[in-house]
């Protein structure tokens, strides 16, 4: 995914879901994780503006991607795929074709 200088991505809502993009970041960012991270480098992650974090964050998913150990599934992830295939299978005509999804998602407000 490239990013353009400018734009940023949006994050993912599902309707009807208990998840929160904003919660589950706000999590993230007081993780272990990074109190372990190198002091110095997370005050070089803060003072970037918000196209190179994005940039930063793209090139971490391009390195994430060439990894051949697949990532763990967490179990809420299975639990809404699953969710989502009852779902389909008890009314598949229901939903949007992906031209339309496509249109809409990408449509500049």
């Amino acid at each position: 995914m490239k990013i353009e200088q400018g734009i940023a991505p949006r994050p993912v809502r599902r309707t009807g879901s208990t998840q929160s993009s904003e919660t589950e970041f706000a999590k993230a960012a007081k993780s272990p994780i990074v109190s372990i991270m190198n002091a110095a480098l997370a005050t070089e992650i803060r003072r970037l503006t918000p196209v190179e974090k994005l940039q930063l964050v793209e090139a971490l998913w391009d390195d994430l991607a060439t990894d051949k150990d697949p990532l763990p599934l967490p179990e809420w992830h299975r639990q809404v795929l699953a969710e989502d295939q009852r779902r389909y299978q008890a009314n598949p005509a229901e939903g949007s074709p992906w031209p339309e999804v496509k249109a809409r998602v990408t449509r500049v407000s």
